[in-house]
């Protein structure tokens, strides 16, 4: 999920011993027709989960697999599909977005 642009991406197969990064790389390959700004790279990106105990978004290392974070504590799957959040960090739109989320 990319919220800045209201985007999402499906992807069909994802092996639970695939690092995120690997994934990444695939849907990264070239600029997103909605990133006109070309922002979105996989240098600059953070990936966030939503944990479901605690009620807050953190950070997933895009070296884990996917197994290790549908592990990780509070992680839950909504609708059969694990989801993440694709922000770019310390910008004004994930800085807004996580402050908002903090407060629900």
């Amino acid at each position: 999920l990319y919220p800045e642009y209201a985007q999402t991406d499906y992807v069909k197969t994802f092996h639970e011993n695939t690092r995120l990064i690997e994934q990444l790389s695939v849907l990264f390959e070239s600029l997103a027709p909605w990133d006109e700004e070309g922002k979105y790279t996989l240098d600059r990106i953070a990936i966030y989960y939503e944990d479901r105990r605690e009620y807050e978004l953190k950070t997933v290392s895009s070296d884990k697999t996917l197994l290790e974070v549908l592990q990780l504590p509070g992680y839950v799957v909504q609708l059969g599909m694990p989801s993440f959040i694709i922000m770019i960090p310390d910008s004004p739109f994930a800085k807004h977005y996580l402050k908002m989320h903090a407060e629900l």
